[in-house]
């Protein structure tokens, strides 16, 4: 038999850093798509529609975890920068080998960028990239080494600071910028050719800031080709290691080792101090929108909103306390977060940080979802019953009776499903010739009612005189359910080569009565097992059991075997207790034990086997 894949149903993978697409503007409103990249634990980056709660892009870029992702696209949201590192065997001084990868997520394909570089025995790892405002540029930092600053177009380096330079801990780049145009007789002649080449008739000015070991902010200028130092900060009195910086506005916000978060406004001048005590700010973040001034501060320990206009926590959530530890934010709205576990989940919160969980027809698809089940427990129960007892046979009208009281949503959910049922499931219930039981087998099965399918087939298949099947089992008559477990028996005994499910399968042969099958199994240990002394031992008690001739050897057997069995059981060796009751004929005892040690299905297996009545 062949199988044929057509397609696969992708799934969330437990991931280490996440990013939204570019917020919903007036500029992008036509093309607009919430979507969220997510960088995996296996390498992998993921689309996520936040609408549906669908996969709907998985690219393998990466051969370790994807470490940050930035998107390098507006209009629409296309492309992603990602990053990641791997150990170089043998190396002591921290060097990796880094990857730096750009990924079109609608046609797949994948570059690596800084190959030039990573050929080498190994390097500093990248610890964070930055894409511009206006996604012209990016910046590489490093660990222990100087930045890179790159042309995000061209996909090309445009400089890398010089090695004396300090190793910066945080970089954000200005949501401002300037344009403005350059007269032809100011422009060389080979720069004539690359603004020709680029059609470019204006330069943008962007500005970056960034912080050193010492907390010391440095200010640059990017404009064309070039780099220009700027104005220089000194630290800030009371503050750590700057960590992350977020700019919006005339405001920038800082977040160090020691829980702070600084908070300057460049206009006034002035600088604020919120101690958080929560330990070191891993991620700040701006809430999209105009004059929406809220911050998202994530923490090793949990998450805070904060409100930086009025200087007051709007709410918080602690890890793992409340939910399991996150990982990373972003915001997926204004008023909307993403939050990605260490469980694998990405979930969907408020500002009150809380329901994260949402229902299936919360989401909006392109297709109706197909299940009654997602209807209130006590409408879908209704429905079915409605369904089986056919309350509409006197009006003939079926959809009209079901949907009765129900939401508009609910009667497009229940319409949805009775038209993926068909006419032909419509006809068959609403036959008058049809059984009772037979109508309600028909709807269990199209509704996945799977207990009361088994009740409604045991009727059905019970009512014609059919033999049930043997996943009926249990309910099937003592003759036909014997000669089956004989036959699965025969199965077991040509395939059991392990030692686990040889011991298994000679308890299921004392248990069934058929001694000498399972003394053959034993005796057929090879004597090279450590365990082939047991096994010969124990198959001579069960010969020497079974083989009994004399009331008072029969007594002093049992009595024996009783002694052994309570011991075994008394010290948790539940199934070679069961065993002995078994060879003795207490076979209710060893149903007793069964069902006090939780094994129901396995007591009533051996009540059905050994039992009479």
């Amino acid at each position: 038999m062949r199988l044929t894949m057509s397609a696969i149903m992708s799934s969330m993978s437990p991931s280490k850093a996440v990013r939204m697409c570019p917020p919903l503007t007036t500029k992008n409103w036509g093309a607009y798509r919430p979507l969220l990249a997510v960088g995996t634990v296996t390498g992998h980056l993921q689309v996520v529609n936040v609408s549906t709660g669908l996969v709907e892009r998985e690219v393998a870029v990466h051969s370790a975890p994807v470490l940050g992702l930035e998107w390098t696209s507006t209009h629409p949201a296309a492309s992603l920068l990602s990053f990641a590192h791997c150990n170089v065997t043998g190396s002591t001084s921290g060097l990796v080998r880094n990857e730096l990868v750009h990924t079109d997520i609608v046609t797949g394909k994948v570059r690596h960028l800084r190959t030039e570089q990573v050929r080498e025995v190994g390097e500093p790892k990248i610890t964070m990239i930055s894409v511009s405002h206006l996604k012209k540029y990016f910046v590489v930092a490093f660990a222990a080494g100087p930045f890179e600053l790159w042309d995000l177009a061209k996909l090309c380096i445009l400089r890398t600071m010089p090695k004396k330079f300090p190793h910066i801990t945080a970089l954000e780049w200005s949501p401002l910028h300037t344009a403005r145009g350059r007269k032809s007789d100011s422009i060389s002649p080979s720069e004539k050719e690359v603004c020709r080449e680029q059609n470019m008739k204006e330069v943008t000015k962007e500005h970056i800031v960034l912080t050193d070991h010492d907390g010391q902010l440095y200010h640059f200028t990017v404009e064309g080709h070039t780099i220009k130092d700027g104005t220089k900060i000194p630290a800030e009195t009371g503050l750590g290691t700057i960590t992350c910086i977020c700019w919006k506005s005339d405001m920038i916000v800082r977040g160090d080792t020691e829980g702070n978060v600084n908070i300057w406004n460049m206009k006034t001048r002035q600088s604020k101090n919120i101690h958080t005590g929560r330990g070191k700010v891993k991620r700040i973040c701006f809430s999209p929108g105009k004059n929406n001034m809220k911050i998202l501060v994530l923490y090793e320990d949990g998450v805070q909103i904060w409100d930086v206009k009025e200087l007051e926590m709007i709410n918080e959530l602690r890890c793992p306390g409340d939910m399991i530890s996150v990982e990373d934010v972003d915001w997926a709205g204004s008023d909307r977060v993403v939050l990605a576990g260490q469980d694998g989940a990405v979930r969907l919160a408020g500002l009150a940080l809380a329901g994260t969980s949402s229902h299936t027809l919360a989401y909006g698809r392109e297709q109706q979802v197909v299940c009654m089940g997602l209807l209130p427990r006590d409408t879908f129960r209704g429905i079915a019953c409605m369904l089986g007892y056919r309350p509409w046979a006197e009006e003939g009208d079926i959809r009209k009776m079901v949907t009765t009281g129900l939401t508009e949503e609910q009667v497009g959910l229940v319409e949805a499903v009775l038209d993926y049922l068909g006419e032909q499931f419509i006809t068959s219930i609403s036959d008058g010739g049809v059984s009772l039981a037979e109508r309600y087998l028909l709807v269990s099965l199209a509704l996945g009612l799977m207990f009361e399918m088994e009740l409604w087939m045991v009727v059905v298949e019970q009512r014609a005189g059919r033999p049930l099947g043997r996943q009926f089992h249990v309910l099937a008559d003592r003759d036909t359910f014997m000669s089956r477990q004989e036959e699965l028996s025969r199965l077991h005994m040509a395939r059991a080569v392990e030692r686990v499910d040889r011991v298994r399968l000679t308890a299921q042969l004392i248990c069934l009565g058929q001694v000498e099958a399972a003394v053959s199994m034993l005796l057929d240990t090879d004597m090279e097992d450590n365990n082939s002394m047991a096994d010969q031992l124990l198959a001579c008690l069960i010969q020497a059991t079974a083989n009994r001739d004399s009331t008072e050897c029969q007594l002093s057997h049992v009595s024996t075997m009783k002694m052994v069995a309570t011991s075994l059981l008394s010290e948790g060796k539940l199934w070679e207790g069961v065993q002995l009751l078994v060879l003795t004929g207490k076979v209710g005892d060893a149903c007793s034990y069964l069902r006090s040690a939780g094994h129901w299905d396995q007591a009533l297996w051996l009540g059905k086997c050994r039992m009479e009545g």
